[in-house]
């Protein structure tokens, strides 16, 4: 029960209280609607690929392009203002992951993706096509580019096209400019890239000799990505694509930026540009002109002065001018001459070494072949060591032609290495059976001791095994007694990549100080009476320097003299997640001769080739395989041969009279019972760009002279694979091959 005289106080406290409690009430409210409000009307944060035209890209540090018009449009229909940042595309993924953009785009749904964003609905369909030189014929799918190099970026839908069918070359290029230039370059085949994005390159660069090939082999769609979670937002963008597209906004943007319409847009603004700034140089050009003109109106008298005295002083000037410019004009005409003399004598030196390997490929196809044939016989002990004394006679010779040609192709530029999954520990072992049989006759020991490194590299493994063999091959001739022994690992770990080191220490004669430095020269050796003892050109380590500094590394050499050396070289190489390929021992491999007797004996064969001793070699072999040859002496009797005769497949020389094998493959190829018989080329002209041309031409294979056995069967069997059963272009007929060409029936 209240005090007496307490009723008017209790009023007044109550009243205070609940008007505290309305303010307070009020005040939270009216912070939660401003955050509210807040919320709704907050720039969203955009975020996408700085270097994607024309779908996204900047130009002069405004973003443009495609997904950002359709953006702009979107942002509009929510109500909302919208900020935009073109960065690197790993980088924007980076950036929405972590909540501090709200959206980005072009991206396609994966699987993976799935699992850090919620995806809207498409607003984007990329279609990826195959971009291809304008003088490269028969590529308009997929299945063309097998046997070729092709660039595909490092994610998307495009590398796992191509990375699907073992039989294309996959090489990864940074963006589409890169692909292009490489292409344009000659140093790719082909490319997969986004259609819209190529053709607006080729028009913006003025790449003119490249176009895209075919229908597009594959499209996708693409949409908004947000973070995972974020329904509210994704709900938005959804209903406000939902109403672009309806009223027709959206096709409107896409038909904006249609590949053709915004190239001409784009070289129209800038020739409206250049204009702008020729008038803009000319008017600021003019008012210094009247500047200058009003400031000499007050000095032409003292400049008439100095213009009589130089007079006076100048005479005989014009004439010693007009000298110095004749001389001047005399030394570029020889300068010109002599660089054209020097291109002259640097492409006759190719063209010579190149017809000089030919010339000397070819006998000894035959020398090597034969010996083959002999060995294949029942021959006794004594005339075994001759064969081998002739294989071994021939191998060095053929080491020699290679090294030549080797060292000029590098000195002309010609040179290209591979990059692909690397081994180390089978490259050695290789080196290792290679030389085992000279070292235990020496009775050196031989030794391997390569560490294992610590990521999957990618490298060319026939080039470092061609530097690590010309050490060791030079450790065993030059050691007497003792041991040889091979070693690698890491020398330095970069984000990109490792820098191994290989060397070989031998306990042999060794080498004086003075010389050492001049050995990695070209035709150097320690000195005469090394040459005399030990043979060698001089060639192989001048090879490997070049070969580790175009690998990114470099060579050097220690020694003390007969204590013996140690001879090193480094090299960079690309890490990766691929492991290679497992290494199988198939029945195929062990005896390529008895697939083919056992797949194919009875069928038919055609070899084309003008050296009747080649031909008879590759006869001999073939029928030794269980099949029947039918022989062509140039490529006019072969199409003709080809025209009336179906063949398991076809050997082709590249050099014949009357019409080369090229020629004669483009023909047979326009026939319909031989548009994919196998074509292989077996020829002596064993340069790089030989075995593009062959390729070019609709070859499937290419083997040089003198060949391996061994190797024209597992080629032979490997395209036969390729082309599936043999079905389709294989004679039947009994009859027996003969030595001379078969008239066509």
């Amino acid at each position: 029960m209240a005090r007496p005289g307490a009723g008017p106080w209790l009023s007044f406290k109550i009243g205070t209280r609940r008007f505290l409690h309305a303010v307070v009430v009020g005040g939270i409210c009216s912070l939660s609607l401003g955050a509210l409000a807040a919320a709704q009307s907050a720039a969203l944060q955009f975020v996408s690929d700085a270097g994607y035209p024309p779908i996204t890209y900047q130009d002069d540090a405004t973003p443009k392009g495609l997904v950002v018009d359709i953006v702009k449009a979107l942002a509009a229909r929510m109500g909302r203002s919208v900020d935009i940042r073109l960065v690197e595309w790993k980088e924007a993924q980076n950036l929405v992951s972590a909540g501090k953009a709200d959206l980005l785009a072009p991206m396609g749904i994966t699987a993976a993706r799935k699992q850090l964003y919620d995806f809207s609905e498409p607003m984007l369909e990329s279609r990826y096509s195959i971009f291809v030189l304008d003088s490269t014929r028969g590529i308009d799918r997929l299945a063309d580019l097998r046997g070729l190099a092709v660039g595909v970026t490092k994610g998307g839908l495009p590398r796992s096209l191509v990375e699907a069918d073992p039989l294309i070359k996959v090489v990864l290029i940074d963006d589409t400019l890169h692909g292009l230039r490489l292409l344009k370059d000659q140093r790719l085949d082909a490319i997969i890239v986004d259609h819209a994005v190529g053709t607006y390159l080729l028009a913006e660069r003025r790449i003119s000799n490249v176009q895209a090939r075919g229908e597009p082999v594959a499209s996708a769609a693409s949409s908004f990505a947000v973070k995972k979670g974020n329904a509210e937002l994704l709900t938005a963008i959804d209903t406000a694509l939902g109403s672009l597209r309806a009223d027709g906004s959206l096709a409107r943007i896409h038909a904006l930026w249609d590949p053709k319409e915004v190239v001409y847009q784009t070289l129209e603004q800038i020739q409206a540009e250049r204009y702008r700034l020729a008038i803009s140089v000319l008017v600021l050009f003019l008012l210094l002109a009247l500047a200058w003109i009003t400031t000499m109106r007050r000095e032409v008298a003292r400049r008439r002065d100095i213009e009589a005295e130089l007079i006076r002083h100048s005479d005989g000037l014009e004439e010693r001018v007009r000298q110095r410019t004749a001389d001047l004009e005399t030394a570029n005409q020889l300068l010109t001459k002599a660089k054209l003399q020097a291109d002259a004598a640097n492409m006759a030196k190719s063209t010579f070494l190149a017809n000089m390997s030919h010339e000397i490929r070819t006998p000894m196809n035959g020398i090597l072949g034969m010996a083959n044939l002999l060995r294949r016989g029942e021959v006794s002990v004594a005339q075994a060591e001759k064969l081998d004394k002739i294989d071994a006679a021939a191998g060095h010779l053929l080491s020699i032609i290679n090294d030549i040609l080797d060292i000029s192709k590098i000195e002309t530029g010609k040179f290209v290495l591979e990059e692909t999954a690397l081994e180390l520990d089978r490259m050695t072992e290789n080196v290792v059976a290679i030389l085992a049989e000279r070292a235990r006759a020496k009775g050196i020991r031989l030794l391997d001791q390569t560490e294992p490194l610590p990521f999957k590299v990618l490298g060319d493994p026939l080039r470092l095994q061609q530097a690590l063999l010309n050490y060791a091959s030079n450790a065993v001739k030059f050691t007497d007694s003792g041991t040889v022994s091979l070693h690698s690992f890491q020398q330095e770990d970069t984000p990109d990549g490792l820098l191994v080191r290989f060397e070989v220490r031998d306990t042999g004669i060794g080498i004086d100080p003075e010389a050492l430095p001049r050995l990695f020269e070209a035709f150097e050796q320690a000195d005469s009476s090394t040459t005399r003892k030990y043979g060698g050109t001089g060639l192989g380590l001048a090879i490997t320097r070049r070969l580790a500094q175009a690998m990114g590394g470099d060579v050097g050499a220690s020694s003390t003299p007969g204590k013996g050396s140690v001879f090193w070289f480094s090299a960079r190489l690309k890490k990766t997640a691929a492991a290679p390929a497992p290494r199988e021992v198939t029945p195929e491999a062990l005896a390529p001769d008895k697939r083919l007797r056992q797949l194919y004996a009875g069928k038919r064969i055609l070899v084309a080739d003008d050296e009747p001793l080649n031909c008879e070699v590759a006869q001999l072999l073939l029928e030794g395989a269980g099949l029947l040859v039918d022989m062509a002496a140039d490529g006019v009797q072969a199409l003709e041969m080809a025209h009336n005769a179906p063949y398991l497949a076809i050997l082709m020389d590249m050099q014949m009279p009357n019409m080369d094998g090229l020629e004669a493959t483009r023909r047979i190829r326009d026939i319909h019972g031989h548009r994919h018989t196998p074509i292989l080329a077996m020829t002596a002209n064993a340069f790089t760009e030989d075995r593009a041309r062959c390729y070019a031409a609709g070859m499937n294979d290419y083997i040089a002279k003198p060949f391996d056995p061994d190797l024209l069967f597992s080629s032979l069997l490997q395209a036969l694979a390729r082309q599936g059963d043999g079905s389709e272009g294989v004679a039947s007929g009994a009859d027996g091959a003969c030595a001379k060409p078969r008239k066509p029936r």
